[in-house]
């Protein structure tokens, strides 16, 4: 198997396989209904070739690997660090051996679905937190109201702190084939009273320099929001 990084983008302005910046190991979601509001499969990328084929892991439902039947076109919906994008490709091989991947043709047209520094999806789940950088307890339980792979939105009771002020949080995100409690310090970015039916203030943190494991566990845990990422779609029509 010829694996390489991406070729440079062609002339025009039809978005190419490099204009998406993807990485070896980048996230992708594989709906096999394209167009259809069916269920996205997370796999990831494994390699390229020089004609712009795409090498990647094959995806699982429920313990199963997913079946995928040559010639058959799956929706792809990619995930790069500034955008979210769409296309649609041919299954050109499924292989089991050294190892299960799946070999996908050249990318359709490509769609831009939506361009920001982190995406960023709505969550509900408690987070633990301390006051300041350092500490062994935690003053309170607060709820993430947002997440991205950069941050979050912590609706808390009270203030807990100003504009450039650190806290520690811990928080446990499950993922479709991982899960992880993640522990780290932020930074308050912004601060503002929750206009909603619930009282309190939310604060916008941005955590501090992750792990690398850290880090594929947000990326995987944003991606799995699959309502948010269709949401998108419709959006940008």
């Amino acid at each position: 198997m010829t694996v390489e990084t991406p070729a440079h983008a062609e002339a025009g302005n039809r978005l190419t396989l490099a204009d998406m910046h993807l990485e070896i190991g980048a996230l992708v979601g594989v709906r096999l209904q394209p167009g259809s509001g069916a269920p996205m499969h997370p796999c990831r990328i494994i390699g390229f070739a020089p004609n712009h084929a795409l090498f990647i892991t094959t995806p699982f439902h429920q313990g199963r690997m997913l079946a995928l039947g040559l010639g058959e076109n799956i929706d792809i919906v990619a995930i790069a660090s500034q955008a979210v994008f769409r296309f649609v490709c041919t299954v050109d091989a499924v292989c089991r051996a050294p190892f299960d991947y799946v070999v996908l043709s050249r990318p359709g047209p490509i769609r831009r679905l939506r361009e920001r520094k982190s995406i960023r999806v709505r969550t509900h789940f408690a987070v633990r937190f301390g006051i300041g950088e350092t500490g062994e307890t935690y003053e309170g339980l607060g709820v993430a109201k947002s997440i991205s792979a950069l941050g979050m939105s912590l609706m808390a009771s009270w203030s807990l702190g100003a504009v450039g002020d650190r806290l520690r949080v811990t928080l446990q995100l499950k993922s479709a084939d991982m899960g992880r409690d993640i522990e780290t310090t932020a930074v308050i970015r912004n601060v503002q009273k929750n206009t909603g039916t619930q009282a309190g203030t939310i604060h916008g943190l941005q955590f501090d320099q992750l792990e690398p494991e850290q880090q594929m566990v947000m990326k995987v845990f944003v991606f799995d929001r699959q309502d948010d990422v269709q949401q998108w779609s419709h959006d940008f029509r």
